[in-house]
């Protein structure tokens, strides 16, 4: 598809977003144009609502920020965001949407997990949204897809601790497999900041032992 230059234009919780529409990336431009507040509704719907409520988060930590437009909706609120994406491919995106809307971004080029170190990344090239770095997910992946792997950096959340603690936190989990590490890289926090957790879990057995460690944090699950 080609198309003209030009810009669309939607309006979250009171805030204009300008998304680009390029004819060179059309095929990313569209799907996010279309995506900042068409898909997930119900996610996108839980963030205003937040937003417009007296426990407005002033922090948004964004966990599988992909091409960040989860990170853009809070960014044009004035809410500071911390953006974790390992995925380099999807960095430069996201800065010039930041820059199109005048905000400032806070971009983590790491993976996040239950300890240091390093860990690869796997994701097909034009669904870079999909990656991961959980064994079972890549291998489901890659009977279908032709992949690109990469030797990433991986952190814990709580190394974050100083960054995040003060804060009324909101974090988006959603890193196909992954979550279950994540969170327990975050116990700490989890205890003792108690940020309001938005997450994606896949069925099985880490599903269990997730919700099992969010309960050992004194944390209740809505679904």
């Amino acid at each position: 598809i080609r198309a003209s230059n030009g810009y669309w234009k939607i309006v979250f919780s009171g805030k204009s977003i300008l998304m680009p529409l390029t004819s060179e990336r059309f095929w990313l431009d569209w799907d996010s144009a279309v995506s900042i507040i068409g898909h997930d509704i119900e996610i996108k719907e839980t963030y205003n609502a937040l937003i417009e409520s007296l426990e407005m988060p002033d922090l948004f930590i964004d966990i599988g920020g992909n091409y960040g437009t989860h990170s853009l909706l809070f960014l044009v609120q004035n809410i500071k965001t911390m953006t974790f994406e390992p995925n380099r491919a999807c960095h430069a995106y996201f800065r010039s949407v930041c820059k199109l809307n005048e905000v400032v971004e806070r971009l983590e080029p790491i993976a996040l997990g239950a300890g240091g170190g390093y860990i690869e990344l796997s994701y097909p090239e034009s669904d870079t949204w999909v990656g991961s770095t959980d064994t079972t997910v890549v291998k489901n992946l890659a009977s279908t897809h032709q992949l690109v792997t990469e030797k990433k950096k991986k952190k814990r959340l709580d190394d974050y601790f100083p960054q995040i603690e003060h804060h009324q936190a909101l974090i988006k989990l959603d890193t196909e497999g992954n979550e279950l590490a994540v969170l327990q890289g975050a116990v700490r926090i989890l205890q003792e900041i108690k940020p309001k957790v938005i997450f994606e879990s896949r069925g099985g057995g880490d599903r269990i032992k997730l919700f099992n460690l969010l309960h050992s944090c004194n944390y209740g699950i809505c679904y």
